[in-house]
């Protein structure tokens, strides 16, 4: 109702979005969404646009507006580790290691699972074994809260090259 008096009005078309993608109409939130990023776009509504998207099976555009939303500033681990795994699926290993240490540290220790297991894959994927064994023994024990010194610091353990144990 609100959209159809103002359809310049971000908040509604945004409020309505959120509607659909509850009602799992991702493909109407999904143009919803994009009306309200193209009146009045925010970090925070590119997060939403990227969610919806990747709902109705866009997943690189979906990508695409999660790292808007970060570069805005709306920092989330979820979006963090949807964009490590997509750029992990695209060979990218150095970059979604790093993205994926963020998100592992921005996010609460109890919940660090699967993004202890998103990174011990990408590692392994990336060829960088003893830093992929680190990080899968500190979830396997639940020890989720990484020190810095456990946490991959560089791609220099790649490939063939002898890896350093962490301290």
């Amino acid at each position: 109702e609100r959209v159809a008096r103002d359809d310049r009005d971000a908040d509604s078309w945004h409020g309505l979005a959120v509607v659909l993608r509850r009602s799992e109409r991702h493909a109407d939130a999904a143009l919803a969404m994009s009306r309200a990023v193209e009146i009045a776009p925010t970090a925070v509504r590119h997060r939403e646009l990227g969610l919806i998207l990747r709902l109705a099976g866009y997943e690189k555009e979906g990508v695409g507006h999660l790292v808007e939303s970060v570069r805005g500033g709306a920092l989330s681990p979820t979006a963090l580790l949807m964009i490590g795994r997509f750029q992990h699926e695209q060979g990218q290993y150095d970059v979604a290691v790093r993205t994926l240490v963020l998100a592992l540290r921005l996010t609460d220790p109890a919940l660090r699972g699967g993004h202890a297991v998103a990174l011990t894959m990408c590692l392994l994927d990336a060829g960088r074994y003893r830093e992929a064994r680190t990080a899968f023994r500190a979830a396997a024990r639940d020890q989720l809260l990484l020190p810095a010194s456990a946490l991959p610091r560089s791609p220099s353990c790649t490939g063939s090259a002898p890896c350093s144990e962490p301290t």
